[in-house]
């Protein structure tokens, strides 16, 4: 599985499956023929076939205002893994992990995961691109809904099960979940070997999973408003120096492509 998150978008291309979505593309393939719950990994799937998993993996999604926040989630995330130079890779929910629960293949796809550098290297192409390979799991997810104002509602019981009982089953390699409710203003957060911990709502950090990644809960409610934060008046008299070099920016767009160009790709070969 593969995805790129950085500091100007991102784009999704999850083994093999295209996010056709937004070009209202659908499919009129023979769907019972195939069992998403026996999905054969070592066949060859054609484009529309990838489309309906595709589809039928998101086993929920948030109606209102759900795609913009998992992509501002998704961009500050991109921005911490280049900026922090861990590399890895980030991807986003229209791709599936097996996580392998119980014995039973447990294909999953959280809105937001994050692998590692280690791990998303060693991975072969069939891997990155395909259905086929051995089953791997991230080792951060996130997953956004609307989960009501308590914890006995079923929208909540349900991604509570879902976290406990598959992303942080015995045998998967994730260490800790999010789970945001844009909506109601709520975050938990899920660390293994540890109870769920209810978090509020204000900035989240990664602790020693992602060392310094913090999630700007001010910009998510930036795109919930839809009206960009108050510009400073000396933002207009912006001027950013490289770090690494000795180039200046008025701009910080530019400063952000230059730093990912020049600086944080090349840390990364």
């Amino acid at each position: 599985m593969i995805a790129c998150f950085n500091c100007i978008g991102y784009y999704c291309v999850n083994r093999g499956i295209l996010f056709l979505k937004y070009f209202g593309i659908l499919n009129n393939i023979n769907k019972h023929k195939i069992d998403l719950d026996n999905l054969d990994f070592n066949r060859s799937y054609t484009l529309k076939e990838f489309e309906y998993i595709n589809e039928q993996l998101k086993t929920r999604m948030l109606i209102v205002d759900g795609e913009p926040v998992v992509f501002e989630i998704s961009r500050q995330l991109g921005n911490w893994i280049l900026s922090s130079r861990n590399g890895g890779g980030g991807t986003c929910s229209q791709g599936g992990f097996n996580f392998y629960v119980r014995g039973n293949r447990t294909i999953r796809a959280p809105d937001i995961a994050y692998t590692p550098k280690n791990i998303d290297r060693n991975l072969n192409p069939q891997q990155k691109w395909t259905f086929k390979g051995d089953p791997f799991t991230p080792i951060f997810a996130i997953e956004v809904g609307d989960i009501g104002n308590d914890i006995n509602n079923s929208k909540f019981v349900y991604l509570d099960k879902k976290i406990k009982n598959e992303y942080l089953a015995e045998g998967t390699s994730v260490q800790l979940c999010w789970l945001i409710d844009p909506q109601n203003k709520r975050i938990y957060t899920y660390k293994r070997g540890h109870r769920r911990q209810e978090h509020g709502w204000k900035d989240v950090n990664g602790g020693n999973i992602l060392p310094n990644f913090m999630l700007d809960i001010e910009m998510v409610n930036d795109v919930l408003s839809q009206t960009p934060s108050e510009t400073s008046e000396n933002e207009n008299n912006l001027e950013i120096n490289c770090p690494e070099g000795d180039e200046t920016f008025t701009e910080r767009l530019f400063f952000m492509r230059h730093y990912e160009k020049q600086h944080a790709r090349k840390s990364r070969n």
